[in-house]
């Protein structure tokens, strides 16, 4: 530390228990493999949180860049700390009255959105919709603000057709985004056998 950043080194190397010497040693000491390799890695979490909008966190910067370059390997952290393979992260499940409540429906009346409820006692018929619907919330609508309508609509198909379809990762599906999923799941119809 220098005077300028709040107090002299001097000062500061007691306090912290170390030596004024071995302060300045360190300061001269060229960046250790370890500290170069941190950096490195800083770069490459903080560009993927970038390029994912901001969005990502530690679920989903593991596995990688939100926009793969074509024919380019991307470099990413080798181990996923958070949700090592072969193990299936838990989840809260969404509670009913967090779909149903009373600022959920104001605000999709507000965007004319048409909610639909399941048929009781069965805990799945909207997971799909309600984690589509809370990803939309948290990484698009609590971000933003429209002057109208129409281009809340406009921002949201945008959001959708371009980001959420073809480039964010989804966990559900072995965090790809749906399109690649779809592409590598469906069988192109332009190569399939003709019958007579």
């Amino acid at each position: 530390m220098t005077a300028a950043e709040g107090l002299p080194i001097e000062r500061a190397c007691p306090l912290l228990g170390v030596s004024v010497s071995g302060c300045y040693s360190w300061l001269r000491r060229p960046p250790s493999a370890r500290s170069i390799r941190w950096a490195q890695l800083t770069d490459v979490i903080s560009e993927v949180h970038t390029d994912s909008r901001k969005t990502y966190g530690s679920k989903r910067v593991p596995a990688g860049p939100a926009k793969p370059s074509p024919g380019e390997p991307q470099p990413k952290p080798s181990t996923n700390y958070y949700n090592p393979p072969n193990t299936t992260p838990l989840r809260r499940p969404i509670e009913p009255a967090q779909y149903t409540a009373g600022a959920f429906a104001k605000a999709c009346r507000r965007l004319g959105i048409h909610r639909s409820s399941g048929r009781t006692g069965n805990a799945l018929d909207n997971a799909p919709a309600e984690s589509f619907f809370s990803t939309l919330t948290h990484e698009l609508i609590d971000q933003r603000a429209w002057a109208t309508k129409a281009q809340a609509r406009q921002e949201i198909s945008l959001w959708v057709q371009t980001w959420y379809n073809h480039h964010r990762l989804h966990s559900a599906i072995g965090m790809v985004p749906p399109v690649e999923y779809e592409h590598a799941h469906t069988p192109d119809p332009y190569n399939q056998p003709l019958h007579d």
